[in-house]
């Protein structure tokens, strides 16, 4: 075997993540697609035990991280503390919800999980 095909093999196993910023403009050099992270926005898990589970982001910490709720495993009264760069976005966003979260409304649990159950089947 090759180096060039050790390095592929290599390679090969590595996971692809897009790029999340926080109200930030993508450069026009950079190739790789950038997300802007926003409350309500739908997310999918990349790492971790939770790995593949979809979450809505409930609020944003910092520049690194934010914290996500699903409405059953994970509730908004212990929502749970994720880096950015080990979620990736899925383009769907919950205007509704998202709305109740900025205007500091009731939401309830079945809400988020109902809401992202009829994503997860589409």
């Amino acid at each position: 075997m090759n180096k060039t095909a050790k390095s592929a093999k290599k390679k090969k196993g590595k996971i692809e993540h897009s790029k999340v910023l926080l109200g930030a403009q993508m450069p026009e050099s950079n190739p790789k697609p950038v997300y802007i992270a926003k409350v309500g926005s739908v997310v999918k898990s990349l790492a971790g035990r939770d790995k593949g589970s979809l979450y809505i982001i409930y609020s944003i910490i910092d520049a690194n991280f934010v914290y996500l709720v699903d409405g059953r495993g994970k509730k908004i009264t212990t929502p749970k503390k994720k880096k950015l760069k080990h979620i990736k976005l899925t383009g769907d966003e919950l205007a509704n919800i998202a709305l109740k979260i900025k205007e500091s409304k009731v939401i309830h649990d079945a809400e988020i999980s109902s809401a992202l159950r009829k994503l997860s089947q589409v």
